[in-house]
């Protein structure tokens, strides 16, 4: 003889299922997800025509790990806040500033500058988590 289920039974059933789904739902929403981490360019290829003269990112950024730079013509040097600035030995060579480690909110905007005394093809990058 075959066991009926009755509908008191089957409203059991689905109830705790969807109860099932919801806490599955909540779990994940309430988990942090995992850090991101990448890299981004800023001023790149941009020629800068005079000793200092600077090219701004134009947005600051939060969890930059790294910021870095280069020039083909001259040295460059590259900051995101006062007291923080590496320059390159000279052309063709990069800067890698390291300043930032630890920075996690309100770092700073990504600048590089031509530190020779003419004009200067520049790149800059950051690295950030």
């Amino acid at each position: 003889m075959a066991h009926r289920v009755n509908n008191h039974d089957r409203s059991l059933w689905l109830l705790a299922a969807l109860l099932a789904v919801t806490v599955t739902c909540a779990v994940f929403t309430i988990i942090p997800s995992a850090a991101r981490a990448g890299e981004g360019h800023y001023c790149t290829n941009v020629w800068l025509a005079n000793h200092n003269e600077a090219c701004s990112a134009g947005f600051g950024l939060n969890n930059t790990i790294l910021l870095a730079g280069s020039g083909a013509q001259h040295s460059v040097c590259v900051h995101m806040f006062a007291g923080s600035v590496r320059c390159s030995g000279g052309p063709g060579e990069a800067v890698y500033n390291e300043t930032m480690r630890g920075c996690t909110t309100a770092c700073g905007i990504p600048e590089i500058y031509n530190n020779g005394f003419s004009s200067n093809q520049v790149w800059g990058f950051y690295v950030f988590s």
